[in-house]
C-alpha cells in the first residue's frame, strides 16, 4: 500500500447521516475510538490520503488541510484505492488489483488496473453510478471484515463492538489492577487525573483514556468506552458503549451513545442511544427518552422525511452547535437539526427540529443569523478555538439552504 493513495468517497447515501453531514465531510463523523478518516489513516500509515467529498464540503477539506482527490486521478486508477468513507474496517485489509466488495447494492471498495475508469467522473461516485460501472466491469469480489453504518443508529448500535475493533487497532498499553479499576483493559493517556471513588469498570469493554482527560467526583465508566483528550468526565456514570469526543464535559447518565469534540452535558439527566454533534450544550437535567412506552419500532423524520428505523431503542440525534436548555424532555428518535436554541415551554421536544430555530414548542421562531454567529464565536472562543472562514461560510449556505425547512413551522 506504500505506492497507492487511499480515496475516501462520499456516496448518495450521505444525506442519511443526517444532521451531522451538513458541517463534516463523512469521513469526519465519529464511530468509535476514531472517526472514519482517522481509522484509516491508522490502519494505512504510509498511504496518501485524499478525499472525493460533496461540493459544498471541499473548502471545509482545504481548510483542514487535508487533500481532495482530482477527478485527473481518474486516468490512473491503478494508483488508487476507492473507499466508501462510511466503512470501518476492524484490521487491515490487502487491496489487491481488479477487486471490489459490494455489500447490500453499495459499493465498499475499489481497486482497478490502468485504463479501467477513463470514462469515469467524481459523479458516478457521489451520485452512486459507480455501482453499476463497477458490476459491468467483471472484478473479482472481496469479503473484508468490516462494517457499513447508513444512518446515525447505525453508528450508535454499534459503537461499543467497534470501540473493541479499534481497541486492536490502537494497541493501548493497558494499566493492570489498581485501585478502582475492575477488569485489565484500562488504558490512561500521559497526564490523566483520577479522582479517589471513580471506578473504571473494563470486565464488559476496554475502558480507553486519552491525555489529559480528568475523571473526578465518583464518577463510573462501564466498559466499552472511549474518553478523548482533555475531555471531562464529572461525577458521571458512563455506561457500556459510549464515545465521547475531545474537549467535552461530561455529567450525569450516559449509556449507548457517541458525542463529537467540544460539547458539554456537565449536569445530570439522561442521554442514552443517542448521537451530539459538536459544540452542543444540553443543560441541567435535560433528558432524552430512547424507548417507546410500547416497546414498539421507532419512526424517525429527519430531513422532511420519515425513516422506519428498525430500533426499538433510540435517542436524539443532536445536530452541532445546537443548545439544549435546562429541564428538556426530548422524546425517542427525535433529530435536532444543527444551530437550534431550544428551551422548556412546558413541551415534549418531538420529532424533527429544523435547523436555526428558537424557542420551546412548535411554533419555533427563526433563530436571527447573526445572533447564532455571535453565539459561536463566544462559545468556541472559551475553549480557545474560532470558527474558519470556511466554516462561516458553509454556515450561511446551510441557512439559506434549509429556509424550506422552516417554512410552515416558523411563526
Amino acid at each position: 500500500m506504500k505506492d497507492r493513495t487511499i480515496v475516501l468517497f462520499e456516496d448518495v447515501y450521505a444525506y442519511h447521516l443526517y444532521p451531522f453531514h451538513l458541517l463534516r465531510p463523512v469521513c469526519d463523523i465519529a464511530s468509535g475510538v476514531f472517526t472514519f478518516y482517522e481509522r484509516i489513516a491508522r490502519l494505512y500509515p504510509h498511504s496518501r490520503i485524499e478525499i472525493l467529498c460533496r461540493p459544498e464540503m471541499q473548502d471545509l477539506v482545504r481548510e483542514s488541510g487535508r487533500n481532495l482527490f482530482d477527478e485527473s486521478g481518474l486516468r490512473h486508477a491503478e494508483r488508487y484505492v476507492f473507499i466508501n468513507a462510511r466503512t470501518a474496517f476492524s484490521s487491515r485489509h490487502r487491496f489487491d488489483i481488479d477487486t471490489c466488495c459490494i455489500e447490500q447494492d453499495t459499493l465498499v471498495y475499489l481497486h482497478v488496473g490502468p485504463g479501467r475508469l477513463d470514462d469515469w467522473s467524481m459523479r458516478d461516485f457521489l451520485d452512486g453510478e459507480c455501482l453499476e460501472k463497477t458490476r459491468a466491469l467483471g472484478l473479482d469480489e472481496k469479503r473484508p471484515e468490516h462494517r457499513l453504518f447508513q444512518y446515525p443508529w447505525d453508528i450508535v448500535n454499534m459503537v461499543g463492538k467497534t470501540i473493541e475493533h479499534d481497541a486492536v487497532i490502537l494497541e493501548p498499553a493497558w494499566v493492570g489492577q489498581g485501585e478502582g479499576l475492575l477488569g485489565d483493559r484500562v488504558a490512561l493517556g500521559e497526564d490523566v487525573r483520577i479522582d479517589q471513588g471513580c471506578i473504571l469498570d473494563s470486565r464488559e469493554g476496554p475502558v480507553i483514556i486519552e491525555a489529559g482527560a480528568r475523571i473526578s467526583q465518583r464518577s463510573i465508566i462501564m466498559g466499552p468506552a472511549w474518553i478523548g483528550a482533555g475531555t471531562l468526565v464529572d461525577g458521571a456514570r458512563i455506561h457500556g458503549g459510549v464515545s465521547i469526543g475531545q474537549g467535552c464535559r461530561i455529567g450525569g447518565e450516559v449509556e449507548s451513545s457517541i458525542i463529537h469534540p467540544w460539547t458539554n452535558k456537565h449536569h445530570d439527566g439522561f442521554l442514552g442511544h443517542a448521537c451530539v454533534g459538536s459544540w452542543v450544550n444540553i443543560g441541567a437535567m435535560t433528558t432524552n427518552s430512547d424507548l417507546r412506552n410500547d416497546y414498539g419500532q421507532i419512526v424517525v423524520r429527519m430531513n422532511g422525511s420519515e425513516v422506519h428505523s428498525g430500533q426499538i431503542k433510540l435517542g436524539a440525534m443532536i445536530g452541532d452547535h445546537s443548545k439544549l436548555g435546562i429541564g428538556l424532555l426530548v422524546n425517542t428518535g427525535t433529530v435536532i437539526g444543527v444551530g437550534s436554541n431550544l428551551w422548556f415551554d412546558g413541551a415534549l421536544i418531538r420529532g424533527e427540529v429544523p435547523c436555526f430555530v428558537w424557542g420551546g414548542r412548535e411554533p419555533w421562531a427563526e433563530y436571527r443569523l447573526n445572533k447564532f454567529l455571535d453565539t459561536m464565536q463566544t462559545v468556541m472562543s472559551r475553549r480557545g478555538h474560532k470558527p474558519g472562514e470556511a466554516m462561516r461560510r458553509r454556515i450561511l449556505d446551510l441557512h439559506a439552504e434549509t429556509r424550506d425547512q422552516r417554512q410552515g413551522v416558523t411563526a
